[in-house]
């Protein structure tokens, strides 16, 4: 089964209320669209700076240790699930060694990762590869 089967069937359940899918690009990922046919789809689309071309969107199914990714709202909170997230950021900036972007779905999350990434030993290993910049919701939060 491929990551978007996947990714598909489980938001296609009955629980399923809304589904954000965002792509930095002109348009939704073609691949995804074509399976959401019975669903009501909403387009929003807007030019970035980023072209296409320097894009590769992935689906993950399992990290570098080969645990699953479920990212759940219960599952994301386990350490081992902010760990295995850090070796999928890790190995993506061995390989990627003009940066790479990462988005967390809220503030708090990324905070969260963030202090799980530093006991763990993931953020020193990232350090290492690159310089993390984080976005602070509000700026003068920001340390200088």
């Amino acid at each position: 089964m491929s990551p978007v089967d996947d990714f598909v069937e489980q938001l296609t359940t009955e629980q399923t209320r809304a589904v954000d899918v965002r792509r930095l690009g002109s348009s939704p990922v073609p691949s995804l669209v074509s399976h959401l046919t019975a669903m009501q789809v909403h387009y929003f689309t807007c030019d970035h700076i980023v072209g296409g071309s320097q894009l590769l969107p992935l689906a993950l199914m399992t990290g570098p240790s080969n645990r699953p990714l479920k990212l759940t709202f219960e599952e994301r909170k386990r350490g081992s699930v902010m760990g295995e997230l850090g070796a999928v950021l890790l190995a993506a900036c061995q390989g990627t060694p003009d940066g790479v972007v990462a988005f967390l779905p809220s503030y708090d999350y990324e905070e969260k990762v963030y202090q799980a990434w530093t006991s763990q030993g993931w953020l020193a290993k990232l350090k290492a590869r690159a310089l993390p910049f984080q976005r602070y919701q509000v700026p003068s939060d920001m340390p200088l």
